[in-house]
């Protein structure tokens, strides 16, 4: 679990790079991170946890987003900017919070 970052203001990038070694076949990578507009008490203010899935199967990866809300934050994924690479298992995931 990764801590809070400050607010990036709409419309520009920001976030958190994670290295990790690539998931064996039949073992994902699973990473967690959220965003928050109060670290001491997120649980109730707006705060998006975001949980990704990064699998190998039969040498090509694919990845999965979950995300949970709380405080009624409105939390996104831009799917424009988001990619897995089939063959290395790198992966960009751009995320928005409201």
């Amino acid at each position: 679990m990764l801590t809070p970052y400050p607010p990036v203001p709409h419309f520009t990038f920001g976030g958190f790079q994670i290295n990790s070694a690539a998931p064996f076949p039949g073992s994902p990578a699973i990473h967690q991170y959220y965003w928050t507009v109060d670290p001491f008490n997120p649980a109730n203010a707006k705060t998006c946890l975001w949980q990704i899935e990064v699998s190998d199967v039969g040498g090509s990866c694919s990845a999965q987003v979950r995300f949970s809300t709380f405080g009624g934050a409105i939390c996104t994924i831009d799917t424009t900017y988001s990619y897995i690479e089939p063959t290395t298992c790198e992966a960009l995931i751009v995320t928005d919070m409201q």
